[in-house]
């Protein structure tokens, strides 16, 4: 992307397509002379420099070398590497500031980037599509249906309280604490505020790539 500051062209990521404010970071790959910009904008307004996406096949006029590996786009300028994520439309520099993104083709590829990237005690979650955030269900339903945070919680120990009325019977021993009953009800499918997480990389990758309403979209693991 060009632009005229970094907060600019992070801005415009996030209008474009539809990120929350903060979620996008830019970082300067080289400065564009003047004379450049005038040559590719042609006949368009230049004056102000309103952001603008480099389109793939002329990036080579910036001294950036454009490749395809292993299907994906790879773009190389002194001495760094940039590879566009995932099946988003454009190039996205990740921030230091930002979690670190890898792409993963192969299971022996995870197997690797675990045994090289994650020693001791690490937890995985895998979402099907990578436009889904990290929210709990009682939070993703509190948010189509617009609920304010004390509703919320009023939603979330009604349903906990059915919950604990209906499965008493089914139990062989009582749970301690609502923390344990939570865990239970999030097992048998009730909204709660837990998000599920494994200790194996290998299940957390099932669940990134099974079906999804969002089939044609990218999964994500997190670690």
């Amino acid at each position: 992307m060009a632009a005229r500051s970094k907060r600019s062209a992070a801005k415009f990521e996030e209008d474009f397509t539809g990120f929350d404010p903060g979620d996008c970071v830019a970082e300067l790959i080289l400065p564009l002379n003047n004379a450049w910009v005038v040559q590719y904008l042609g006949d368009k307004d230049h004056s102000a420099l309103e952001p603008f996406y480099v389109q793939f096949e002329d990036v080579h006029q910036l001294g950036i070398e454009w490749r395809v590996i292993e299907g994906d786009d790879v773009f190389e300028y002194s001495g760094k590497r940039y590879v566009k994520q995932g099946d988003l439309n454009y190039l996205a520099s990740i921030g230091r500031r930002r979690p670190q993104k890898i792409i993963v083709k192969s299971v022996a590829d995870l197997l690797e980037i675990v045994d090289r990237d994650t020693p001791g005690d690490w937890i995985f979650r895998g979402h099907s599509s990578h436009k889904w955030k990290l929210a709990a269900s009682v939070h993703r339903i509190a948010n189509e249906l617009r609920l304010a945070s004390d509703e919320v919680v009023l939603f979330e120990r009604r349903a906990l309280s059915e919950f604990k009325r209906r499965a008493r019977i089914f139990l062989q021993s009582r749970p301690s604490s609502d923390w344990e009953w939570m865990v239970i009800a999030q097992h048998f499918g009730l909204p709660t505020r837990i998000l599920d997480w494994t200790e194996n990389p290998l299940v957390a990758l099932y669940f990134s790539i099974r079906e999804s309403e969002e089939a044609s979209c990218d999964g994500t693991l997190f670690a």
